[in-house]
């Protein structure tokens, strides 16, 4: 696949006729694609795109997760893009002006006789790409931003916050550097937050936030329960899976292993799969797509894998006889619920929380505070038995 950079997008746009734009790292992105693509088409418009497909950073590592194989749509064209990574302060100074002034110009457009590109994105709007193509392109071309489902921590309010910008700053800085990346790092949220609250843009993510209270987004759901069955039958990926029927499967987190004391997520692990097999329960794994070594790390559980990169919601669309979906705050957890009626098992309750590091914690307190009504969360295994029998 080939590789490019952010500033040859615009002459791809401007030579191809190109009416779509969409950013994916993970498999769950490439079905909110997918959605962007089948909400643009619900409207009556025929769709010519761009998939950029970017990396993944773990443990250090840059890696690319996604191929076309992790889409369904036929009117993309798919690139990666390059990991560019620039933290001189006059490029971040540069930066932060153009996304000072990106609501004015978003707000300004003049949509008669311009050609409309949609750009699609999970959990951040993408400002930077509409930037630089409305400063190459703004005197042929107007553009609408949409927004697809990245994931829970979409809506975890400990993670959107400034004293969580300097606790995970705070891991690798010191001084004068913290201060600095600190700075950026608000301005930023500042900036994007002021964009998104005042301009008008597509969202697709599965859930409404209104008056603090979540809704079902009726629109969103629909659109990824049709394009995940759309995968899974294109895919084929039933004829690649063990039998699950009955069975439950436990999804992972991407977690980084320097944030874990003890390997302490393993260990609870080990005795709820120990506590399950007594049971006669089947156990699944299947790995978060970021993980690598996860053959590895898990080897202990005795858990045959489910290796087929594919997201977990692909997997149920053909298996609806599953017993129950066990994670720590997976967004598995919710789309199980609410896409496909499957019950779902949080474990936090089981964990101590205190082995874990600030950036953790703050993803598992939320997911409480948020989800815990619409979750079972026990807090010992014998109720953890109990849900599963």
């Amino acid at each position: 696949m080939r590789q490019i950079t952010i500033d040859q997008i615009p002459s791809l746009v401007e030579c191809n006729g190109i009416n779509f734009i969409g950013t994916a790292v993970t498999p769950w992105h490439a079905h909110g694609i997918d959605c962007a693509i089948k909400y643009i088409r619900s409207q009556g418009r025929t769709v010519k795109g761009l998939v950029f497909i970017k990396p993944a950073l773990k443990e250090g590592k840059i890696y690319y997760i996604l191929d076309e194989q992790n889409f369904v749509n036929d009117c993309c064209e798919f690139y990666q893009l390059a990991a560019i990574f620039n933290t001189q302060p006059l490029y971040l100074l540069n930066k932060q002006f153009n996304r000072f002034q990106a609501t004015a110009r978003y707000n300004n457009q003049d949509y008669v006789d311009k050609h409309l590109v949609f750009i699609a994105s999970p959990w951040h709007l993408d400002l930077d790409l509409f930037i630089c193509l409305h400063s190459h392109l703004h005197k042929s071309h107007s553009f609408r931003l949409m927004k697809v489902e990245e994931g829970l921590s979409t809506y975890f309010p400990a993670v959107n916050t400034f004293k969580h910008i300097w606790t995970v700053n705070a891991k690798n800085k010191k001084r004068l550097s913290l201060l600095a990346s600190f700075l950026f790092q608000s301005f930023d949220k500042i900036l994007q937050q002021r964009f998104e609250h005042h301009t008008n843009w597509i969202n697709l993510n599965l859930l409404k936030i209104t008056s603090g209270n979540f809704h079902e987004n009726v629109i969103a759901t629909s659109l990824y329960r049709d394009t995940v069955s759309e995968f899974e039958s294109k895919k084929k990926i039933g004829n690649g899976l063990p039998n699950l029927n009955g069975a439950v499967i436990l999804c992972t987190m991407a977690y980084l292993k320097s944030e874990i004391k003890g390997n302490s997520d393993v260990n609870t692990l080990e005795k709820i799969v120990e506590e399950l097999h007594k049971q006669g329960v089947k156990i699944f794994l299947k790995p978060h797509p970021r993980e690598i070594d996860y053959r590895i790390r898990y080897a202990s559980l005795g858990c045959e894998f489910i290796d087929i990169p594919c997201s977990v919601e692909s997997i149920l669309v053909s298996n609806s006889n599953i017993k129950a979906i066990i994670s720590f705050s997976s967004t598995v957890l919710i789309t199980a619920k609410l896409l496909f009626k499957i019950k779902a098992i949080s474990i936090l309750n089981l964990l101590d929380i205190n082995m874990y590091g600030a950036y953790i914690q703050d993803e598992m307190h939320s997911f409480i505070d948020c989800f815990s009504s619409l979750v079972d969360m026990p807090k010992s295994l014998s109720e953890l038995r109990s849900l599963t029998i």
